[in-house]
């Protein structure tokens, strides 16, 4: 279950409403999400790397 697109999403999606302080709303938002769900999976789900790329997204809200 740790290694599914399910349990991935989940953490990105977590981290988003966390750093960004709001949910995915726009279609941006959602292809963020998507890139860094990816991401997360490519590089062994480090979740420090999904902070840091969700935060540079946000920064500039």
């Amino acid at each position: 279950m740790a290694n599914s697109q399910a349990f991935a999403q989940c953490q990105v999606k977590k981290v988003f409403k966390a750093v960004c302080l709001r949910e995915a709303e726009s279609q941006s938002d959602l292809t963020q999400i998507n890139n860094t769900t990816a991401s997360f999976k490519q590089n062994s789900y480090q979740l420090k790397r999904v902070f840091a790329e969700v935060g540079e997204y946000c920064m500039g809200d």
